[in-house]
């Protein structure tokens, strides 16, 4: 596989927008895509062991919502850093009020006042761990590629409630290899 290039949107002309001394979130780079440890069919683990689903959800549920409430915090002090008061107060926690299956996590805006929509994907694992995407967030992500972003909130502290984000704008099918782990059977 090619290395894919990011159209990487930062917000801000400077690249490191939060220190992590100030804010919980700091802005780095998305890593560069390597083939490295690319799961694939023919290298699956086909042993058993036993997992809790229910409560890994639980867990992975209040992930989710920490690190969606950072980048909620996150993009509504940027805009009234920029002046912009009256986008920040528009900004909405999509997943909590309408709830999932829109496809994304939050609606923001840019400083011009067009929409960003935001799906965050949080783990407390380093740069490079993957993570899961429904076909909704896919399908969206490619339907509102010019106003769709993935934040990716890694080396999530649950105890300092800060992390490191990189974001990425546009198409999730054409930034990343999808990997697919489950499928719909019907008679």
């Amino acid at each position: 596989m090619e290395d894919l290039e990011f159209d990487i949107y930062f917000g801000r002309e400077d690249k490191e927008v939060i220190s992590e001394t100030e804010e919980p979130l700091k802005l780095t780079n998305p890593p560069v895509s390597s083939n490295e440890g690319a799961p694939g069919a023919q290298d699956r683990n086909l042993q058993g062991r036993k997992i809790d689903y229910s409560e890994n959800d639980s867990k992975n549920k209040e992930l989710g919502l920490m690190g969606e409430e950072l980048v909620l915090k996150y993009e509504k002090k940027n805009l009234k850093e920029n002046g912009r008061d009256d986008l920040a107060v528009k900004v909405e926690h999509t997943s909590q009020i309408i709830g999932d299956g829109v496809g994304y996590d939050i609606k923001s805006f840019d400083l011009d006042g067009n929409p960003k929509f935001i799906e965050v994907k949080t783990t407390k694992g380093g740069i490079r761990t993957p993570f899961i995407m429904t076909i909704n967030e896919i399908k969206f992500s490619e339907k509102y590629s010019e106003h769709y972003f993935l934040y990716r909130v890694y080396e999530f502290s649950i105890t300092t409630k800060s992390g490191l984000l990189f974001i990425v704008k546009g198409g999730i099918n054409e930034k990343f290899k999808l990997d697919p782990i489950q499928f719909r059977v019907k008679l």
